[in-house]
């Protein structure tokens, strides 16, 4: 399966997590799902975080996350973030009831178990959609819409 083929598991899920090597399309993924809209990518620290800048997410990116007409948050490479700034991503998805979608290149280069326990907390459901070695990507829910 390719990416396109995990499109559903966006729209059932409150969090997806798009776990995939570098450069193989994730980001063109989530940025597919803006349909007509213009493409805005709420949050990509990664350029920042590897050149030894700050990668925390400003109040005024705080701002237009939660002002901005869009039904999800997207946010790319989060395993470049700090743990708490993708803390509050989540509990802002949950207050703003928009869909919450991550990118990252390894699902251990993130704080996995407390993601899990948070979006628990907030009963929200998650899925895990990852492109594995041999190209083909699948889905697994790990929480609720199973």
């Amino acid at each position: 399966m390719k990416w396109i083929d995990m499109q559903t598991h966006l729209q059932t899920h409150d969090v997806a997590i798009v776990v995939g090597p570098h450069r193989s399309g994730k980001t063109e993924f989530i940025t597919q799902q803006y349909g007509d809209r213009q493409p805005s990518i709420d949050v990509y620290k990664a350029s920042k975080a590897y050149s030894g800048g700050n990668p925390s997410i400003t109040d005024e990116e705080w701002l237009e996350m939660t002002s901005r007409d869009c039904p999800f948050i997207a946010a790319i490479d989060v395993h470049t973030l700090k743990s708490e700034d993708l803390f509050q991503l989540i509990h802002l998805a949950s207050e703003t009831k928009k869909k919450l979608y991550l990118t990252c290149f390894d699902i251990e280069a993130i704080p996995f178990s407390q993601v899990m326990a948070l979006i628990c907390e907030k009963q929200l459901s998650l899925v895990k959609i990852e492109m594995l070695e041999s190209g083909d990507v699948y889905a697994w829910s790990l929480v609720g819409n199973s």
